[in-house]
């Protein structure tokens, strides 16, 4: 929520949280103003999401584009 607020310029957040048996799954879905990830540096708010999802033997995918906001899905075993 901290790279959507400092740097997405987005309009619209969507968070979701679900549960599948021992599957938890959140999402977070911007409309902001998105970024290349082929050219983008890893800055200190992606790593930390990175880390904080390893810590928890969990999985990050994040998708992002130019003018197409972002999703960042992450899932963990509970």
């Amino acid at each position: 929520m901290s790279n959507v607020i400092k740097y997405a310029q987005a309009n619209n957040v969507i968070v979701q949280i679900s549960q599948n048996d021992n599957l938890l799954n959140l999402t977070i879905e911007d409309d902001g103003v998105g970024f290349d990830k082929n050219q983008i540096t890893k800055g200190l708010g992606l790593k930390n999401i990175e880390n904080r999802v390893q810590l928890i033997n969990g999985t990050v995918d994040i998708t992002s584009a130019k003018g197409e906001g972002t999703t960042i899905n992450v899932e963990c075993y509970v």
